[in-house]
């Protein structure tokens, strides 16, 4: 996994991607493949493979707090903004100090038209991850497709 991370970070989606099916291949039953390989095809575009892996990692670890934070990228890239919201939901339900699954669910809600909820999400995701998330301080205003 870590192998697919590195690749990850040189931009080496093919590589990632032949790893990935690797490790699915040696262990079938193992959600850390379905979502490194989910991530991968999101990274790519691959919007509908990515979710089905995320389906699928989350069908075999459904306390996968990552999981339904990503897939609710996957989701949101998609204009299922609600559909997002119930996965961040569930990340944040199952890891209450996931600054990631916070702001992302700010920019949902934003893209959704609730200025307040998404401001509340952005501040605690600022207060779990302090620097990491800009500081507003007025209600966000984030580009359209964010």
């Amino acid at each position: 996994m870590d192998r697919i991370q590195v690749e990850l970070e040189k931009n080496d989606l093919s590589g990632g991607m032949a790893d990935a099916n690797k490790v699915i291949d040696l262990k079938p039953d193992g959600f850390q493949g379905y979502a490194e390989r989910a991530g991968l095809e999101n990274k790519k575009g691959e919007t509908d493979a990515a979710l089905a892996d995320f389906d699928k990692a989350l069908a075999l670890n459904p306390n996968f707090a990552e999981a339904y934070a990503c897939r609710g990228l996957a989701k949101r890239h998609k204009g299922d903004l609600d559909g997002a919201v119930a996965d961040y939901n569930k990340a944040i339900a199952l890891k209450p100090d996931f600054a990631f699954a916070y702001f992302n669910r700010a920019l949902a809600k934003q893209a959704k038209g609730d200025p307040e909820g998404s401001f509340a999400d952005f501040k605690t995701a600022n207060e779990l991850s302090p620097g990491k998330y800009a500081r507003p301080t007025k209600t966000p205003v984030f580009p359209p497709g964010n």
